[in-house]
């Protein structure tokens, strides 16, 4: 219940931060791969938030900023704390609309990376269970 409540809380920050957005979907995923060619992550995330926002049913978009964001490097421990936090969520909501099983079980492995990182082993190792039986 706890990431259900953070799920709502991301979508509603993300959809704010992102404003209006007058590009198409096709166009920020472009942009976003022209950010990391440049191994510019923040940019990158900027960018995938404005394509979730456009595209919120889209499992593989919320999978692609989770990752985004466990590659950004923590300006201090309380960034990373709120990255951390942010991964998790994304990869949670990324679970929530897969509709295959591989992306399932993709977005269950991330999401037990990011439970791991932040030292939550219980949760961790069943969501890497999980993935494993999917795969």
């Amino acid at each position: 219940s706890d990431l259900d409540d953070a799920a709502i809380k991301l979508e509603a920050q993300i959809k704010t931060d992102a404003g209006t957005v007058t590009k198409s979907a096709a166009t920020l995923r472009h942009d976003a791969d022209a950010a990391f060619q440049k191994n510019d992550y923040r940019t990158g995330m900027t960018v995938l938030g404005q394509l979730v926002a456009v595209a919120p049913d889209d499992s593989a978009n919320w999978l692609r900023l989770a990752r985004t964001v466990l590659r950004i490097f923590p300006r201090d421990d309380r960034e990373r704390a709120l990255l951390l936090d942010r991964a998790t969520t994304a990869s949670y909501i990324a679970y929530q609309r897969a509709n295959t099983r591989d992306a399932e079980a993709d977005s269950l492995a991330l999401l037990g990376q990011t439970f791991a990182s932040r030292k939550i082993w219980r949760p961790a190792l069943d969501a890497l269970r999980l993935a494993l039986d999917l795969h």
